[in-house]
């Protein structure tokens, strides 16, 4: 998936002005995605050396839906290959809340795989629950914000700050608010500390 998405890194690249304000905006997505992406994958990793899949019904099914996260990841990297500029909203609205949802989804399938553990244990599992929930809410109020601050029928006055302008603060929100999702999850002091 990432060595596919060097492609749609490359027609942003080549095929836009890199003087471009959309060039910039498209390409710092991008290396959100990636960070995503990466950050994900050494969190994942992490979680299987600690909460390796059982061979039961949860095991599976965390394992589908950590290949339904993989997909959500591909499927963000292509809307950047698209030329329709209009797609890229979907960026902002709906990548992160599905993102995240599936990332509760997991951590809820994970939390009853794991359910005859420790009470220790269950209190670490139940607390990144949390962190992950606080997030998604987080997200979803974002992407509300996003689609009330860009539509033109909400605001009269709409054309005095650009949505460019708009996406780039919202780039940045994303971006913060991603860094500090990891931050909370690493930095959970306990015996089993790494989960996605």
């Amino acid at each position: 998936m990432v060595t596919l998405s060097f492609n749609v890194l490359s027609k942003v690249v080549v095929n836009q002005p890199l003087s471009s304000l959309n060039t910039f905006i498209d390409l710092l997505s991008l290396i959100l995605i990636y960070f995503i992406v990466f950050s994900s994958w050494l969190g994942h990793y992490r979680s299987i050396t600690h909460w390796p899949y059982t061979t039961g019904q949860f095991g599976i099914g965390r394992f589908i839906t950590s290949i339904f996260i993989v997909f959500i990841y591909y499927y963000t990297f292509n809307i950047f290959n698209d030329s329709i500029s209009d797609r890229r909203d979907e960026f902002f609205m709906f990548s992160f809340p599905i993102i995240f949802g599936a990332y509760l989804l997991y951590d809820s399938i994970k939390n009853r795989e794991y359910s005859d553990i420790s009470r220790r244990e269950k209190k670490d599992l139940s607390y990144r629950l949390a962190i992950t929930l606080v997030f998604l809410i987080i997200f979803i109020i974002l992407a509300i914000l996003f689609y009330l601050i860009t539509d033109e029928k909400f605001f009269e006055y709409s054309s005095v700050v650009d949505s460019e302008v708009w996406k780039i603060v919202f780039l940045i929100l994303l971006g913060l608010t991603i860094f500090a999702y990891r931050y909370k999850k690493r930095a959970f002091k306990s015996g089993q500390r790494f989960t996605m």
